[in-house]
């Protein structure tokens, strides 16, 4: 187990312990051996990179424009901003689903063969896009779309930036 102590210096060091029990023939513990290790280095960089996913969390959460991330179609990521254009109350209404669920049936083809486009590091066509979605209310939404191949969990996906053009 790990835990933080205070040494005299009043400086904070991580130090991570681990207990191994030594059993004799019969099987009986005679002692333990008692490992400290300091792991401060360690757990400082661990930390710095859950603030730095946290900000970063929060920087794409509450930006007022709204952002997709999916797997070759399958939402993995969607932003606030992308649950109040598609009038959604949570997250989980929106995760797993197949994002061009939610476009408008006619432009499910030209969306999917951009997407495809977008795989094949195709980004000579890298602007918007227009399509109609549909929000979880039925109302028809005009947006446009510019998507990009990034690596999320360590895997090719598309993040898209969709502006909503009914506001305008």
């Amino acid at each position: 187990f790990a835990f933080k102590i205070l040494k005299k210096s009043g400086e904070e060091a991580w130090l991570e312990n681990n207990l191994v029990p030594i059993t004799n023939s019969k099987g009986k513990i005679e002692f333990f051996i008692n490992i400290l290790r300091d792991i401060t280095e360690q757990k400082e960089a661990d930390i710095e990179i859950e603030n730095q996913y946290i900000n970063y969390r929060n920087l794409l959460d509450n930006s007022p424009v709204a952002y997709i991330i999916h797997d070759h179609g399958v939402c993995l990521y969607v932003n606030n901003a992308l649950l109040n254009l598609l009038r959604l109350r949570n997250k989980n209404q929106i995760l797993g689903k197949f994002a061009l669920d939610f476009f408008q049936e006619s432009d499910r083809k030209r969306a999917f063969e951009r997407m495809g486009e977008v795989y094949q590091k195709n980004n000579r066509k890298n602007k918007f896009n227009t399509y109609c979605i549909i929000g979880a209310d039925g109302t028809p939404i005009d947006v446009e779309v510019k998507s990009v191949l990034i690596k999320f969990n360590n895997k090719d996906c598309i993040l898209s930036l969709v502006n909503n053009l009914s506001e305008q």
